[in-house]
């Protein structure tokens, strides 16, 4: 099991570190893959700025994960259809932040 998580490791740092490396991209950074003989960009970490939103907005512009009304008897909610709501989109972050895909390891300068 170490062996097998140890070459794992090797060919994911070796992709990141060696230079030579000349495999095409399949990287949302502008240009990598977009052309015959591109190559996967090294030690570059592209920050995210903005993220697609999980919630909805209904007509009155609240944003919620579900929405329920009032059941005509009174007593009882029943969910909103989506086709009342439309996706929250695109949401622009306060800070930029590191991708979940991202294969470095950070660790304070204290900690060695």
């Amino acid at each position: 099991m170490f062996d097998r998580v140890r070459k794992w490791f090797d060919g994911v740092y070796k992709s990141f570190t060696d230079p030579n490396d000349t495999t095409p991209s399949s990287s949302s950074a502008p240009g990598a893959g977009s052309r015959p003989g591109a190559t996967k960009p090294t030690n570059v970490v592209v920050p995210v700025t903005a993220k697609q939103g999980s919630r909805f907005v209904d007509e009155d512009g609240f944003a919620a994960h579900e929405f329920y009304e009032e059941a005509e008897d009174g007593h009882t909610l029943k969910r909103v259809p989506q086709s009342r709501l439309r996706p929250e989109g695109t949401i622009k972050l306060d800070k930029p932040v590191l991708p979940t895909d991202c294969p470095i390891l950070l660790c304070t300068a204290h900690s060695f």
